[in-house]
């Protein structure tokens, strides 16, 4: 049986690499923000969560993605959204 957690880790490898090639993903702390440890630029940023898109079909709400999302947030988006849990329900904006 596969873990949806290891299944939805991969495709953020997957699509963080194809934005980010140079980028160790396994080297990241996943607590921390994704564009705070790889260099994105905005537009790596969005293509990255269409990619991200793509892969799970899961759209990550704009509050989230606005907010620099770690490796845990966007595991917990994507598991949230596969239990059918509204985007509006999801995680709650990081304090600053």
């Amino acid at each position: 049986m596969n873990d949806p957690c290891r299944l939805d880790r991969n495709r953020i490898r997957e699509a963080l690499r194809a934005v980010a090639p140079e980028a160790d993903f396994d080297s990241l702390d996943p607590t921390r923000p994704i564009r705070d440890q790889v260099e994105l630029d905005s537009m790596d940023g969005l293509n990255f969560l269409i990619r991200l898109k793509k892969l799970t079909g899961v759209e990550i709400p704009a509050g989230v993605a606005g907010r620099n999302p770690s490796v845990n947030d966007l595991l917990t988006e994507l598991q949230a959204a596969s239990s059918g849990m509204p985007a509006s329900m999801r995680i709650e904006p990081r304090s600053k």
